[in-house]
């Protein structure tokens, strides 16, 4: 796992909205402030445009989640002039890592082939501007940004964005309280509420102090009798002022439920205006509105049905009980001692062959590679391939001008992907990747066991059916586990798993571009937490051929040992995962399917 929080929360992003909505605010605050998305399922290569009026000039944006980000950048660039688009200057950010040889080969072939300026973002630049000029993005993207590694108070991130409204109440007091959040969440605010936020366990005072300190941008008590009576309160409303005067401008916006004694107030909070409901909530509403209006108060961008959604979401998202937290790291255990030389006396150019993968190696030349292992017999024979000595890998720290930290991640994950295709699993050349084909395994079910000691199998290879009626076609998916490696000699590696869809017609012949990717968020949708641990568990259990943990390499000197067990995590608080599938099922009454939309259109498009 990356020790840097926000490097290893984009390194695991997967879900593409997300970060298309991240990479807008990122680019919104860089200076492209009229920026506008587009993105969507036919963008044409462009996830966003922006045009300067005093210019002229013309910026494209295109983002990536692939690990194979050079291949996308090519992709959309290409659209670009197939359709016609205008383009000065374009800016392409993902999540992935290149070094700055990749990165000046990007810009040169961009400006060589189209004349165009590209602008590059990666994983450690984003990360960058994440931590210092734009971080309060952290706070406003939780669904990137979890509470496993970031602060959160009252089901907020403390990561410094004040963009909410904090309403606070007495018990009293909960009936304006409640209606007043849902009104202002209706009318596109931010809003938290004492009695609606999830507070189990915690202390309501700490909760508003940090929420008030980092995401408040007006704080909202609701004042009556009862609520001047209770010093809980009225400490909260003090903090609140507190707040106000380190900000140089006041942030309270007091609310009347019930006529008061004003001469019980503090002087700060006496001279405020105050809104009063007691005359009429509509009122109250209209006045806190254009107020929160006049200031510039942050809004949502989406629409009010959406909002009023997640107002009503429905029961306790987070528990107070603790739970055990499975990851997709699996510790390495022990690396051969040697890393070998081996040269071949004739070049290996086509490394998408026949045999492709087969062998975990690091390229230096075309005849020059460097391997934990020897290469399959009919790998050797056919290209000439020899040992041609090695080294000790502890005692050194370079190892034919390659870091031998690198060089380890390298062929530690190469070696995963290699014992795959050992195991009989296929190669995809064009995305690079391994699948279980059908037949491999009786039934195509892959067994095994949960953390629990149960038993149970999911199926590795499956049909479904894409459209309806007479556009409705047959479509069959793979499952295709992809591997990272990370770490260093000093503290020791890892592997992380994930798992990947790969989507075929019923002869094998894998669907381009946007037939695949639209039949496999489909497919993927009603996969949750437990579903894709299964399948990462199930592929490392697969891999270790019913013993305890993976053995790859013939000997044990050069043996690779990875554990078969993810590591697991003990946390205080659990997701109600039963409330988060209510919640999708009440948006899919709402709203009408987008995905529907985007299969009649896109069946249109394959005719």
């Amino acid at each position: 796992m990356a020790a840097d929080p926000i490097i290893y929360s984009l390194e695991q992003l997967t879900d593409y909205d997300q970060f298309e909505r991240l990479c807008h605010d990122m680019m919104a605050l860089d200076g492209f402030r009229n920026i506008e998305p587009i993105g969507g399922s036919k963008d044409k290569g462009r996830d966003a445009l922006h045009v300067d009026s005093s210019t002229g000039t013309v910026t494209i944006f295109a983002y990536s989640v692939r690990e194979d980000w050079r291949t996308k950048l090519s992709q959309d660039s290409k659209k670009i002039p197939k359709h016609g688009h205008a383009c000065n200057r374009l800016v392409f950010l993902c999540t992935a890592t290149f070094t700055p040889s990749e990165r000046d080969e990007a810009i040169r072939f961009i400006k060589d082939s189209y004349g165009w300026p590209l602008e590059l973002y990666g994983l450690e630049r984003l990360s960058s501007m994440l931590r210092s000029s734009h971080r309060e993005l952290v706070g406003q993207h939780p669904q990137i940004f979890t509470p496993l590694f970031f602060p959160f108070a009252g089901g907020l991130s403390l990561s410094f964005s004040p963009d909410h409204l904090v309403i606070d109440h007495v018990d009293i007091d909960a009936g304006l309280a409640h209606w007043l959040s849902r009104r202002l969440t209706l009318a596109g605010f931010h809003v938290w509420c004492r009695g609606l936020a999830p507070l189990a366990g915690t202390s309501i005072n700490e909760t508003v102090r940090g929420l008030l300190t980092q995401r408040a941008f007006r704080y909202i008590p609701i004042l009556s009798p009862d609520a001047l009576n209770d010093p809980e309160f009225t400490a909260r409303r003090n903090m609140a002022l507190a707040v106000g005067g380190t900000r140089g401008s006041q942030i309270i916006i007091p609310a009347i439920a019930k006529p008061i004694d004003t001469t019980r107030l503090d002087h700060e909070t006496r001279i405020l205006s105050a809104v009063p409901f007691h005359a009429g909530w509509a009122h109250g509403l209209k006045a806190i509105e254009e107020s929160l209006s006049s200031n510039a108060c942050p809004r949502k961008p989406e629409g009010a049905i959406e909002l009023a959604i997640r107002s009503y979401f429905p029961g306790e998202i987070v528990i107070s009980e603790p739970e055990d937290l499975a990851s997709n790291l699996f510790k390495v255990t022990k690396i051969p001692e040697v890393i070998h030389r081996f040269h071949s006396t004739m070049p290996l150019v086509d490394e998408d062959g026949p045999l492709a993968g087969q062998w975990g190696f690091r390229k230096v030349s075309p005849t020059h590679f460097l391997s934990f292992h020897y290469p399959p017999a009919e790998l050797a024979v056919d290209y000439g391939i020899t040992q041609k000595g090695g080294s000790v890998w502890a005692s050194i720290t370079e190892m034919d001008g390659i870091r031998v930290d690198n060089l380890l991640i390298e062929l530690i994950k190469k070696s995963l992907f290699a014992e795959c295709r050992r195991r009989g699993l296929a190669h995809c050349a064009d995305r690079r990747l391994v699948y279980f084909p059908p037949g491999l395994l009786r039934n195509d079910n892959l067994s095994f066991q949960r953390l629990d000691g149960s038993q149970t199998h999911f199926s590795v290879v499956g049909e479904r059916t894409h459209g309806w009626g007479e556009r409705a076609s047959k479509y069959r998916y793979h499952v295709a586990p992809v591997f990272a490696a990370s770490g260093d000699s000093a503290k020791g590696f890892e592997i992380i798993v994930r798992i990947r869809a790969h989507i075929t017609d019923l002869s094998g012949k894998q669907f381009p571009g946007r037939g695949g990717l639209i039949r496999r968020k489909k497919l993927c949708k009603s996969w949750w937490n437990e579903e894709w641990l299964n399948r990462v568990m199930g592929v490392m259990q697969f891999l270790a051929e019913g013993k305890e943990r993976i053995e790859i390499g013939t000997t044990t000197d050069e043996s690779l040992w990875v554990e078969r067990t993810p590591r697991v995590w003990s946390a205080p608080v659990k997701l109600n995962e039963e409330a988060l599938r209510d919640a999708k099922a009440i948006a899919e009454e709402e709203f009408i399917s987008a995905s529907d939309i985007e299969e009649n259109e896109d069946a249109d498009a394959e005719e």
